[in-house]
């Protein structure tokens, strides 16, 4: 005997593409976003949970695709479009149905971005992640708290845990502990379970494994639902007045490619083996063969030594630790350079090659340790970006001084004022070079020019033209040794499954 069927009705039709569906506490109606285009004119729309028009609910420039209800149904909690007023407050805005202004909940100057609200099963709290740097990419997040009372007024937010990568949380139905994506290490998403009260440190769910979405987790009784994501990034090569091609694919990612002084090699970061390693190529993209393999480690970020003897780059261990590690350029074992708990990343080489520089605790500062061992000695502390360089003569260090877009810096290796060489580049995207300083300029778009600030002439002049560059897929510009060509990854396919976790505690 039938006892029910299953229906599936289509809600809205026409233009837009249509997002992130949100139930009424009631269940009467459904809130959502509509985007016009890829990055712009996000508004939120209401449409019956059985169907009928969708109404625009106001003009209110939605942030994010990531929206939540009030407690009581009577607004939607949206952050605002930093795009839309780039000075202004950046902070949670709850939009009244009954119409009326949208009322400030949380407070974020810029650069500091409020995202993904959502309100606790008894609509007494509010959690949210706050990023330093969120147009393109999430970094540098907190996820706090706040209570919300019926009036809607809100108090300080209280920060329940810190990562360079927050996104999509989520409370239990017990309403004490929040599930959210997040990486300690910038690098790939994991699910974490945390007490909101910070009673207890976050708890990695091992069950979920790595690469888990950035909007994941819906937890209801014992089962928890997420997504897991496979990105398929290629590694393409540019050269002066000629388009884009491919050079190094797979059905996997490849990234993070970077010259060997001579420009006839090139390594690369690649998990084309099941496991994110070292990898090395001829030029051409021809042979490629991996170069580390060492069990339960992470490898990634490749960087040359000068004369190509030798190659450093990050690991990441099973405890979520980063350490800066090298390996003779024609493969072996590893040395392990780096030691502590803290974040330690993205190395690069002294122009003489007698020290490895890295990234210390998430962009807090670079650090050097000798490259054959011995003392860490820090350099930038007090903030700084997460890519450095040293000048071409070894004399200086070149940086910016947060994760996010922000000016190019220089600082004498013997100390003195700090001055500016740009006034604003994209994260990480920029090469110091014998021509000058490569860089792409904030606000270029997908699809960016590669400036060249020259060393002779202190000209600025475009060079390359790019076509879909995956910001932050390759974490710094990788260009030739005559400075003819350059590398960089664009997201090939991105593939997203859904995945559910029974009996979750």
């Amino acid at each position: 005997m039938v006892v029910g069927s299953t229906e599936v009705r289509q809600l809205t039709t026409g233009a837009g593409f249509d997002v992130n569906a949100r139930f009424a506490p009631d269940g009467r109606q459904i809130a959502f976003v509509r985007r016009q285009d890829e990055l712009r004119q996000r508004r939120i729309m209401l449409v019956s949970a059985v169907g009928g028009s969708a109404a625009k609910l106001s003009d209110f420039p939605v942030a994010d695709a990531v929206i939540a209800w009030s407690g009581d149904g009577k607004a939607i909690i949206a952050g605002r479009d930093p795009v839309d007023d780039p000075g202004g407050d950046r902070g949670l805005y709850a939009v009244p149905l009954a119409g009326g202004e949208p009322r400030a909940l949380t407070r974020a100057a810029p650069p500091m971005v409020h995202v993904d609200p959502t309100v606790s099963p008894d609509g007494r709290r509010l959690a949210f992640v706050a990023c330093r740097t969120a147009v393109l990419m999430r970094y540098d997040c907190d996820l706090n708290v706040v209570d919300i009372a019926p009036d809607l007024t809100t108090s300080p937010s209280r920060r329940v845990v810190t990562m360079p990568m927050i996104s999509g949380p989520v409370w239990e139905t017990d309403g004490k502990s929040l599930i959210f994506a997040g990486d300690p290490d910038g690098m790939v998403l994991y699910l974490w379970k945390v007490d909101a009260d910070r009673r207890s440190a976050p708890e990695r769910i091992e069950a979920a494994g790595r690469n888990v979405g950035e909007q994941v987790a819906l937890a209801r009784g014992d089962h928890l639902a997420f997504s897991r994501v496979e990105d398929d990034y290629e590694i393409v090569r540019v050269a002066i007045a000629q388009p884009p091609v491919t050079l190094i694919s797979s059905s996997l990612t490849e990234a993070q490619a970077t010259y060997s002084d001579d420009g006839r090699r090139i390594a690369f970061s690649s998990d084309r083996s099941g496991t994110s390693a070292v990898w090395v190529a001829e030029a051409d993209g021809a042979a490629p063969r991996q170069l580390t393999d060492e069990p339960n480690l992470l490898e990634a970020s490749p960087k040359w030594s000068p004369g190509g003897k030798r190659i450093a780059f990050g690991a990441v261990s099973p405890e979520g630790h980063t350490q800066i590690r090298v390996v003779d350029a024609e493969g072996g074992v590893t040395t392990r350079l780096t030691f502590g708990p803290e974040a330690q990343d993205l190395p690069f080489w002294s122009r003489d090659g007698r020290w490895v520089y890295y990234s210390s605790g998430h962009g807090e500062g670079i650090t050097r340790v000798p490259a054959r061992g011995g003392t860490p000695e820090p350099i930038i502390t007090g903030g700084a970006g997460l890519i450095a360089s040293e000048s071409t003569d070894g004399q200086s260090i070149v940086f910016q001084p947060k994760k996010g877009d922000s000016p190019l810096l220089e600082r004498s290796l013997a100390g003195g004022p700090v001055r500016q060489v740009l006034p604003c580049v994209q994260a990480g995207a920029f090469a110091v070079h014998a021509k000058g300083i490569y860089y792409i300029p904030c606000g270029a778009g997908p699809n960016p020019v590669v400036h060249l600030l020259g060393t002779s002439d202190h000209r600025d002049r475009p060079v390359f033209s790019l076509k879909a560059y995956a910001a932050y897929a390759g974490w710094s510009l990788a260009v030739s040794p005559d400075g003819n060509a350059m590398l960089y990854s664009t997201l090939a396919s991105m593939r997203g499954d859904l995945w559910m976790i029974e009996n979750f505690r």
